[in-house]
């Protein structure tokens, strides 16, 4: 490759000649200036410094009768020519960062006085440094005040001044990633975020970081993917170059997906996340924010769990254990019913019973009706078919999640039951109705149960799921087609 210079006043214009590994130029300039022939202001004389991955900077000496200078960057790429920056300045430097790594850019810099540009440009190229090849990308998963492990990606750069973006790409579509990740951005760019709303929202990234959680749409096999990215006067653009993690599943949190598991997987500590608190305004039912609370889970016997804790300090029967029988369909996947009514005696003579909230629409008398009621002795004596309201199930790969759902016994047109809530409901002696706050607050379910120690802030790596694609089609039985991907949920 040929050295760009300035010498006298003739600009010398330099440009790759090999398509791989380019150095760095050295620019020679100098504080002097030379008046042209055309009695033009002088082109400065210009020196290239502190270059990086992404950015570097232009200086030159000041030219006689100049009151200020302009300098434009541009580069090309597949043929086409893009203006990174065209401004005017009344320094004699300028330092340009977010640029693309290892991409030639083409430097013009004129004098100007009282608003008019000189015809004569000092022209040079630089090329910033090569980014290496040894980056790390890792999918990772976190807790989130949400109550639930979400995926991220952890990346190590191997030069860490290079800016770049991270999305999350399906298996099928790995051959099209950059497509996938041109896509990505244009999304935010429609938002009308720019370069720096982006990088402060931690969707560009530079040097070792995390990314922001991924909340998933439907689910699937998915490859984190990191590409380099630089701005122009017309947007982001993307180097051509793209880094991969090991492949990872991922689903959305209201996926009915089971895991494999064995009964030990639910012993232990956890962190449970209601969907929502059911709310009685003005005679009519509703529906208030979810709640959070610590629950235990022991297994006294063979086929049986115990679960402590439910409901947290409003629900006066919580160090009274929660019942819960495990099954095994004979694939390695251990999953639990909860069945009801499990009762509850007081010296008063009120039976509590931990039963299931449930939904009921349909035709009675010839009129449609939609109704919520306890699963009390009324109705386990009266439709003994729905007595097990909910069931449950490692829901992630790591085994830190557990779901708890309701069954939903509706027929095809959606008359039926559809089990919601799970708590206490009372009987006194005289057979009247008590509720356990003396109103309806009974949480909601999908329930999500997150291991404590996850919940307290430890970090996992999501498993390399690359063999495991037959046993992923397995998990999915419980699920119907697929639906949408995701979309990362940074606010902007």
């Amino acid at each position: 490759m040929a050295l760009c210079a300035v010498m006298g006043v003739t600009a010398v214009s330099c440009s790759k000649s090999e398509p791989e590994k380019l150095p760095g130029p050295d620019v020679p300039g100098s504080d002097t200036t030379v008046i042209s022939d055309d009695a033009e202001l002088a082109a400065p004389s210009v020196r290239i410094e502190d270059v990086t991955a992404s950015s570097f900077k232009a200086v030159w000496g000041s030219v006689n009768g100049a009151d200020e200078y302009r300098y434009e960057v541009s580069f090309t790429s597949a043929g086409e020519k893009s203006a990174v920056v065209i401004e005017n300045t009344e320094d004699t430097s300028f330092v340009l960062d977010y640029l693309l790594p290892f991409t030639e850019y083409h430097v013009r810099i004129s004098a100007r006085s009282d608003g008019k540009t000189s015809d004569n440009w000092s022209d040079t190229t630089v090329v910033t440094s090569d980014m290496g090849d040894e980056w790390a990308v890792v999918p990772m998963e976190k807790y989130e005040d949400s109550g639930y492990v979400y995926p991220f990606a952890s990346v190590a750069p191997s030069d860490e001044n290079v800016y770049y973006w991270v999305s999350a790409v399906p298996l099928e579509s790995v051959d099209d990633a950059l497509v996938w990740v041109q896509d990505d951005i244009r999304y935010y760019e429609e938002m009308g975020a720019g370069w720096d709303e982006l990088l402060d929202a931690g969707l560009i990234m530079k040097g070792r970081a995390q990314s922001l959680t991924f909340h998933f749409n439907g689910y699937g096999n998915f490859l984190f993917t990191a590409v380099p990215v630089g701005l122009t006067m017309s947007g982001i653009t993307l180097y051509p170059r793209l880094f991969h993690s090991h492949q990872f599943w991922a689903e959305s949190v209201d996926s009915y997906i089971q895991h494999e598991a064995v009964p030990e997987d639910y012993v232990g500590d956890w962190i449970l996340t209601t969907s929502g608190t059911i709310i009685s305004e003005n005679g009519s039912i509703g529906q208030d924010s979810g709640e959070t609370f610590s629950v235990t889970v022991t297994s006294p016997s063979d086929g049986i769990l115990e679960l402590k804790g439910w409901g947290g300090e409003r629900n006066r029967f919580l160090s009274s254990p929660l019942m819960m029988e495990l099954t095994d369909d004979g694939n390695g996947y251990n999953s639990f019913t909860v069945s009801f009514p499990q009762y509850i005696t007081e010296e008063d003579g009120t039976e509590w019973s931990y039963t299931s909230w449930f939904l009921f629409q349909g035709d009675v008398d010839g009129q449609y009706v939609s109704y919520y009621y306890p699963y009390s002795v009324y109705w386990a004596e009266t439709v003994p078919s729905i007595a097990v309201g909910f069931r449950g199930y490692i829901a992630n790969m790591n085994r830190t999640v557990i779901k708890i759902v309701g069954n939903d016994y509706s027929d095809m047109g959606g008359e039926g039951f559809f089990m919601m809530a799970l708590w206490p409901y009372g009987e006194s002696s005289e057979g009247d109705v008590e509720l356990l706050d003396g109103m309806h607050a009974e949480p909601m379910g999908m329930y999500y149960l997150v291991r404590k120690d996850v919940a307290e802030g430890k970090i996992l790596e999501l498993p390399d799921n690359s063999e495991q694609n037959e046993a992923n089609e397995v998990a999915i039985r419980h699920t119907s087609a697929r639906t949408s991907y995701y979309r990362n949920t940074a606010i902007l």
